[in-house]
């Protein structure tokens, strides 16, 4: 049915009935349920998050071994109805070529695709290796397309050669002159097979907003799971996805140095990356990174309690588990960790193991709680969704669409405050939506831009609570008491 009556269209006499809408748009607060895990497996398509259901189903469709299959029990036994999205990572074939020789011309080829270098006089085998390497990554060479390439640090004269698509077919390598070539593929993924499949699985506008986690990288790599942990804070903060990192330290970080050393390699501005030091052991006896257990918790707690309260504290022990791996962790080291946003799982008495502790790797004391970026991730995904259909309307001069906006605005961040995601005894305490002429000016409307602002204040989060005790005379409680209060 038509939205409006055309007089030029509609000519004949009669009755002419067009349905539309008015008002604010209604709009349903997306939430932040969901985890999304890349590991290895066994089966299964790569880099395409596919939902499982449980740890059997993760069995049976991925095929999951060692500590990825850890996790996964691990994350299900904190959260048995939790929604978790798992991405298969593939293995890049990979080619080791070395020099062999420092004169003549060396040829290499990738299916057909060739680079070849002649050595100059005084070119040792790093300097022509070098060369080879700057040839292949050329995007004017055809071959820069299949594989990119390094020079090995351990040994100048070698490359390693990297295909840039871990899930093609296979490739085909030769070469002339004093060049050998081997084919040196493993069994395991590295850190560019996971970089590589945490950016080419998801899509904002299919993938909803969650948490992040990889914890076979960070237990397997070694060093390299640095690059892999900056890969998923970077991802995870990129426009669109507005998700939550969950990144894990490596095994055996037993000091309170070593902690600090490994989490400080991360960084997350607008609080996109949160680090968990330490195992846990589960009942099998391997000993899992905390990453899955968090993400567990944190799902639960959304259902149970609100999106405003983080994956931590006494109320929600980690399941599944008998112990903390490593020496206890106590107050002390938590007086020199926890500033630093190294969260690590405590064994309190009469509680048990847990993790205790809520805070990003953002130095902005704004992004400094994790729970604020589910927060503004919820608010922002929600005024996408709920905005969308208006793309392309025609803005008035009467302000009617400014007003429809600002309205659904206005009800969205309502109901996230009523929900407890927003601070303030009234809505006008919590937060404020301008969208009108004061800041949409002419000029920007020319340009097809309208501007919404959204002025929000989250939720705080009570991490530490003094109390004070005062002995006061007897018979003198009520007088002491209005007296240190009228003194503060």
């Amino acid at each position: 049915m038509p939205t409006a009556f055309n007089a030029s269209v509609n000519q004949a006499p009669g009755i002419y009935v067009t349905q539309d809408t008015a008002g604010l748009i209604p709009a349903s607060i997306i939430p932040f349920n969901r985890v999304y895990m890349v590991g290895p497996a066994g089966t299964g398509e790569y880099g395409r998050p596919i939902q499982i259901h449980s740890y059997e189903d993760a069995l049976n469709v991925f095929g999951v071994a060692g500590i990825t299959a850890a996790a996964i029990r691990l994350f299900f036994r904190n959260c048995p109805q939790g929604l978790m999205f798992f991405s298969r990572v593939p293995i890049a074939q990979t080619f080791e070529v070395q020099v062999t020789n420092t004169s003549g011309t060396f040829e290499l080829g990738i299916d057909g695709n060739t680079v070849s270098y002649t050595a100059e006089a005084g070119d040792d085998a790093s300097a022509i290796a070098a060369a080879l390497g700057d040839l292949i990554n050329n995007p004017l060479n055809g071959i820069s397309k299949l594989v990119f390439s390094d020079v090995l640090p351990s040994s100048s004269d070698t490359l390693t050669l990297r295909a840039l698509d871990p899930t093609g077919s296979a490739l085909t390598a030769t070469t002339s002159g004093d060049v050998d070539v081997t084919d040196v593929t493993g069994i395991e993924p590295r850190d560019l097979d996971y970089i590589w499949t945490i950016e080419s699985s998801y899509d904002p506008d299919e993938n909803r907003p969650g948490y992040l986690i990889a914890p076979e990288a960070f237990s397997e790599l070694g060093p390299e799971s640095t690059s892999v942990g900056q890969a998923m804070g970077q991802h995870a903060g990129r426009i669109g996805f507005n998700w939550v990192a969950l990144v894990d330290g490596k095994p055996d970080l037993f000091t309170t140095e070593a902690m600090l050393e490994d989490g400080k390699r991360y960084t997350a501005s607008q609080g996109e990356l949160a680090y968990y030091a330490r195992y846990v052991e589960d009942f099998e006896g391997i000993e899992v990174p905390l990453s899955a257990a968090v993400a567990g918790i944190a799902l639960l707690r959304f259902r149970e309690q609100g999106f405003q309260f983080p994956p931590a504290g006494t109320r929600y022990p980690i399941q599944g588990i008998t112990r903390i791996v490593g020496p206890p962790i106590k107050r002390t080291h938590q007086e020199v960790l926890n500033p630093e946003g190294i969260n690590v799982p405590r064994d309190l008495p009469n509680v048990g193991p847990c993790v205790y502790g809520a805070r990003t790797r953002s130095d902005n004391p704004y992004f400094r709680f994790v729970h604020i970026p589910v927060v503004l991730s919820i608010i922002s995904k929600t005024f996408e969704e709920a905005f969308t259909n208006e793309i392309f309307t025609a803005v008035d001069g009467a302000g009617v669409l400014f007003t429809r906006l600002k309205m659904t605005a206005n009800a969205i961040l309502y109901q996230v405050w009523k929900d407890g995601g927003l601070y303030g005894a009234t809505p006008n305490d919590a937060y404020e939506v301008i969208c009108g002429e004061i800041n949409n000016p002419a000029l920007s409307l020319e340009e097809g831009i309208v501007n919404l602002e959204a002025y929000v204040a989250p939720a705080p989060l009570m991490e530490r609570m003094p109390i004070k005790v005062l002995r006061t005379a007897i018979g003198q409680v009520q007088i002491t008491a209005q007296n240190v209060l009228s003194a503060a």
